[in-house]
């Protein structure tokens, strides 16, 4: 009795959470895959570049069942933290120097772009895409470049340059057929280039990659290891 008991509730059970399943699909079916825009308000104090503010709009439209195509762009400015740490830089220089420093921050501009892409693959076989867990490549290009307004300055900038391809995996949530809730991770490789022009016309360019290391010091392959770990938010429609 016992284990005729235990076969009907497994097989009741199984029913109800298959019934549930073609619920949920025939619901989002009829009611179509929904698009999603998002973004994320906190790259705004510490964007993709070191000392920016990343300004992030993301798209998201699924090309199939459970697939989809992710793009974003996002504009790069000076970040709040910018000033802060260039005056802490020119407080150990001497007055002359420190004058000058102060007078190269005033006129400092700094901003560019970051664009990015990723195609997903949905695991959750009962929900379509977007819509579920994920998986999929992930690739990042970012260009930032400090310059300076004073005409004196102007043949004197540094550009940054970040470069990343990941494999990404997460979780997107839909609330009230509406919000959007994205939290992501993953792992890849980086590459980071500082290019300085100077007075003389001369340009330099050096790997930051890892920019704990002294310029010219010898990388490894563990230096090139990106670690990614977000979440976006937006409007399902």
């Amino acid at each position: 009795m016992k284990s005729l008991a235990c076969i009907l509730f497994l097989t009741v059970f199984t029913s109800g959470a298959g019934a549930q399943t073609d619920s949920t699909l025939y619901y989002e079916a009829r009611m179509g895959q929904k698009r999603v825009l998002k973004t994320n308000p906190l790259p705004i104090l510490w964007g993709n570049v070191i000392l920016t503010s990343e300004y992030r709009l993301v798209g998201e439209a699924p090309v199939a069942p459970r697939q989809s195509i992710m793009c974003g762009l996002s504009y790069l400015d000076k970040g709040p933290f910018f000033d802060i740490v260039w005056q802490a830089i020119g407080a150990g220089l001497d007055s002359a120097q420190q004058a000058l420093w102060n007078q190269l921050g005033k006129y400092a501009r700094y901003n560019g772009y970051r664009i990015q892409g990723m195609y997903r693959f949905y695991l959750t076989r009962s929900h379509l895409a977007p819509r579920g867990f994920y998986a999929g490549p992930h690739v990042s290009f970012s260009v930032a470049k400090l310059s300076w307004e004073d005409a004196q300055y102007k043949s004197f900038w540094t550009r940054y340059k970040y470069f990343n391809v990941n494999l990404v995996s997460g979780v997107q949530g839909i609330i009230a057929n509406a919000v959007a809730v994205d939290f992501f991770i993953g792992v890849g490789y980086k590459y980071n280039t500082e290019e300085t022009h100077d007075f003389n016309g001369t340009t330099a360019t050096v790997n930051i990659t890892n920019i704990f290391k002294n310029p010219g010091a010898r990388y490894t392959a563990s230096d090139y290891i990106k670690y990614t770990l977000g979440l976006n938010f937006g409007y399902a429609f």
